[in-house]
């Protein structure tokens, strides 16, 4: 019996503004296109359909290497402000390890 292949894709109504957000900050830390696609070592057409919103998805490890060359965490490309990465469920799982130990 074969396993199902796990996705590596973020699904596309998940971020759909990830093209908008990943041109905010291009344009904040003074990029071009092109310099942001040398740094990331993604595709300069990538970059522009991501921009443009002809694409609208992209691999996980694509955006976390964009997001490297920008500087920023990888959830600031793929999470809209204001919305949290996780629901509460999983917030609230996590909660203990979040907290500092007192001392």
């Amino acid at each position: 019996m074969s396993t199902p292949e796990r996705s590596t894709r973020m699904p596309e109504e998940s971020h759909p503004d990830i093209g908008a957000r990943i041109k905010e900050v291009r344009k904040r830390r003074g990029f071009t296109q092109r310099e942001l696609a040398e740094a990331s070592g993604v595709s300069l057409s990538l970059v522009r359909k991501l921009e443009q919103g002809e694409k609208t998805d992209t691999r996980m490890e694509k955006a976390r290497r964009l997001a490297v060359a920008l500087h920023v965490p990888t959830t600031a490309l793929l999470v809209q402000d204001g919305e949290d990465a996780a629901d509460a469920a999983t917030l609230d799982h996590w909660d203990g390890a979040r907290r500092t130990p007192s001392a």
